[in-house]
């Protein structure tokens, strides 16, 4: 029996030590007041590991790493310095190490860019030839169009050229005019040829064969009646140029009065091309050594021009100016009306390319994310113009220098977050906002769009909420996870099975209690 008391007496002691214990360094087992989830912002800042596990007031897990603070990755604006479950998503809380930080930069280890799919590039320096496409119409040299009218009152007694588009020489007669006026005035140059010894003859012989020119007689005409004295009814019409006629305007036996437009002929041996410029483009168009022209007829060949004129506005609804360009057109391959493409050649220049996905655009600026070693960090650039799937970096990267192709947006988060953006834009002062103000730069990116890929789990069209069990989504930091969303429009997947596949585009941010897709897409079965 006394054995038994003894330790029942010794249990009891055990207890009474291990209450005291408890009393003792309860606060520091369960959290500091029993305050689980407290926020950086309330946490010590000694710099020191305390003896409860923690450093700076963080509590650390058992990776040997030091934890920073603990974030929802959907929400990472907001930090703690305890693990558990997030009070935004159905999630656990993860840490956030001190050598993912690099002096300058984001440190990503090498087997985290791999999870990630990081892939970078290298800018590239290349020669080029600055060219503007643009696309046009063929149409003809306004200023080789010549219009033949007719001078006198008559009727066409012949008609040598009877149809549009006929080729004409120039001089070749393409109509005779019967014409009474004419015969009159032919007699009067006659008779005046009789006279002799009269004061003033000569300058009244003269006068009579003005007035015969401006009949439409060609002086070749008059000499010939002045030898022969025989006088004719009918005036000549003759071409002024070498050309096509473009526009007839009579017919044989027309009645035709001074002034009225007999031809219209056009010379094609140089012909004009009307290009519509982009606006923005016009700067590079002025002092263009040449045009390369293409037309569908001739695919094969390009036809040399240049540029003749740049008009003075702009085109309000598409935000164009029209540009002239002259082309030789002496085998007439090149017809009025013909579509046509073409490049203009604006010189010869070095620039450095990236490729167009490395390069982030956010409204407000253009950015990129560099590699140093290992660790990234963001360069605000000035682009160009872009040239397949290069972009022209005109500021901010140099050639040799690695930029961010893939897992771009997942860094530039992380670079807001971290204030990194706010010192870059202030021209390197040390940034001195707190995470709280920080966290505006991560909203204001949660207006740009970020895709998705998943699995239908449940669709009701008449809400509009679709559950997708999605894939992780970098750009959001988000991993793989089952959650609903609701729809822009509810009848997008109307007709939708679950177990379906499909791709989506979302905002960062929700509107009210739900994440909003803004568009989303059946993938087909490859199968």
């Amino acid at each position: 029996m006394s054995r038994t008391k003894a330790g029942i007496v010794s249990t009891i002691i055990l207890l009474l030590a291990v209450a005291v214990i408890a009393m003792t360094f309860g606060k520091d087992w369960f959290g500091r007041d029993g305050e689980p989830g407290r926020t950086t912002e309330s946490a010590s800042a000694t710099g020191q590991t305390g003896g409860d596990g923690t450093i700076n007031g963080v509590v650390q897990d058992d990776s040997g790493r030091e934890v920073l603070y603990w974030h929802d990755p959907m929400v990472p604006q907001h930090r703690f310095d305890e693990p558990g479950q997030s009070p935004f998503m159905d999630m656990k809380l993860v840490p956030k190490y001190a050598d993912t930080v690099a002096e300058g930069g984001i440190s990503v280890s090498p087997q985290t860019r791999q999870n990630l799919g990081i892939r970078t590039a290298p800018a590239v320096q290349e020669s080029y030839t600055d060219t503007v496409r643009a696309v046009g119409e063929i149409q003809p040299n306004e200023r080789a169009i010549e219009m033949v009218h007719n001078r006198v009152a008559g009727f066409i007694e012949k008609l040598l050229v009877r149809a549009e588009g006929d080729p004409v020489r120039k001089g070749e007669k393409l109509a005779e005019v019967y014409a009474p006026e004419l015969l009159a005035a032919q007699e009067e140059l006659l008779a005046l040829s009789k006279l002799q010894g009269l004061e003033g003859l000569a300058q009244i012989r003269q006068a009579a064969r003005s007035r015969l020119r401006l009949l439409g007689m060609t002086a070749e005409e008059i000499q010939r009646l002045e030898h022969s004295g025989k006088t004719s009814d009918r005036i000549g019409i003759y071409a002024p140029s070498e050309g096509i006629v473009q526009k007839l305007g009579i017919r044989e036996g027309s009645t035709v009065q001074p002034g009225d437009t007999l031809f219209e002929i056009v010379d094609l041996s140089t012909v004009w091309l009307s290009l519509e410029v982009p606006e923005r483009q016009l700067g590079r168009v002025e002092g263009a050594e040449r045009v390369d022209v293409i037309v569908p007829a001739y695919p094969d060949r390009s036809f040399d021009g240049t540029v003749d004129y740049i008009y003075p506005s702009v085109n309000t609804s598409t935000r164009t100016v029209p540009v002239r360009v002259v082309l030789d057109n002496e085998a007439g391959r090149l017809k009025p009306g013909m579509y046509a493409e073409a490049s203009i050649v604006a010189g010869e220049y070095k620039a450095v390319w990236v490729p167009s996905e490395a390069v982030i655009q956010t409204g407000e600026r253009s950015l990129v994310m560099l590699q140093v070693d290992d660790s990234f960090s963001p360069a605000i650039v000035k682009t160009g113009q872009q040239r397949g799937e290069q972009t022209e970096i005109l500021e901010g990267v140099k050639a040799g220098e690695r930029v961010v192709v893939s897992g771009q947006f997942l860094l530039d988060s992380e670079a807001s977050l971290s204030g990194m953006l706010a010192k870059l834009e202030s021209g390197g002062e040390e940034a001195t906002e707190s995470p709280a103000k920080s966290a505006g730069s991560f909203e204001q990116a949660a207006d740009a769009l970020h895709r998705g890929r998943g699995t239908v789990e449940a669709y009701d069209m008449g809400s509009g909420l679709v559950t997708l069990t999605h894939e992780p989504i970098p750009s959001l930091q988000w991993p793989a996870m089952t959650m609903p969303f609701k729809l822009r429009d509810p009848h997008a997947l109307h007709g939708v099975e679950p177990d379906a596949q499909v791709t989506f585009t979302m905002k960062g941010e929700p509107e009210g209690d739900d994440y909003v897709i803004e568009e989303i897409t059946l993938v087909e079965d490859d199968s």
